[in-house]
Order: structure tokens, then sequence, then C-alpha cells
């Protein structure tokens, strides 16, 4: 596979684009390769949701020091 995809959790609809794990299915294959994809999906969104508090940290730092410097 070449070009850019998204990890969905399923409730997408179904464009090439769109990496969603399988939801019902008796295959090992297809089976290993949607938890492996869920548990990335979910790391990604751990990743994400760390960065994004990171971020509102700092910008509460920089308006406390903001208002020190006034």
């Amino acid at each position: 596979m070449t070009g850019a995809y998204v990890l969905v959790d399923g409730g997408y609809v179904k464009y090439a684009q769109l990496m969603a794990p399988f939801k019902t299915t008796t295959d090992a294959a297809k089976a290993l390769w949607s938890k492996r994809l869920e548990s990335v999906r979910k790391e990604v969104e751990a990743l994400l949701v760390d960065v994004a508090a990171s971020a509102e940290q700092r910008l509460k730092r920089a308006d406390r020091i903001a208002e020190l410097s006034a």
C-alpha cells in the first residue's frame, strides 16, 4: 500500500483511505489485523490527548507570565 491512510474506529463511510478494523470475522489473519489496527489507533489517540494537554499547560503558563509582566 502506498499513500496516506487514516485509522478509524469503524463508524465511518467506507473509503479506500480509511483503515477500519473488521467488525466480525472468522479469518485468523483478519482478526489479528483488526486487533493490531485497533491497538495502534488507541495509542495514537492517547498520544494526541497528551499533546493537547501539554499545549494547554504551556498556554496557561504563557498567560501567567504575561499577567506578571503587565
